[in-house]
């Protein structure tokens, strides 16, 4: 099968920067150029009809749920497992902090049963 020179080469549409066809080019740069938009953060291309969306699902600052301080939507897991940490070091449960509850149940332990029999 022969395929028509034309239709062989491509070239690189002026709005999203892909090749295309030759011969589909005018009517891709229509439809890119009326459909699609390039986001100011990512690059990407988006419909336009869900830039708004795309932004405040990928780029927009977030909320961090513990200090309710705000910040980069990467940043977020990092700082939240900073805040985990020392949240679990001041956990306290009655008047023993964590550190306190291990001592006393590695105290206990020394002492503890195994299957009915002292260990």
């Amino acid at each position: 099968m022969a395929i028509a020179s034309d239709q062989a080469t491509s070239s690189i549409c002026s709005h999203c920067d892909r090749a295309i066809p030759s011969s589909n080019i005018d009517l891709h740069y229509a439809h890119c150029s009326r459909n699609l938009e390039q986001c100011k953060v990512c690059g990407d291309m988006v419909a336009r009809k869900y830039a708004e969306e795309h932004f405040l699902s990928t780029h927009a600052p977030v909320s961090c749920s513990l200090c309710s301080e705000t910040m980069e939507r990467e940043i977020l897991p990092v700082h939240k497992g900073i805040g985990k940490v020392s949240e679990f070091q001041e956990l306290k449960q009655g008047r023993m902090s964590v550190a306190e509850y291990e001592a006393k149940f590695a105290e206990l332990a020394q002492c503890s049963t195994y299957g009915g029999y002292r260990a």
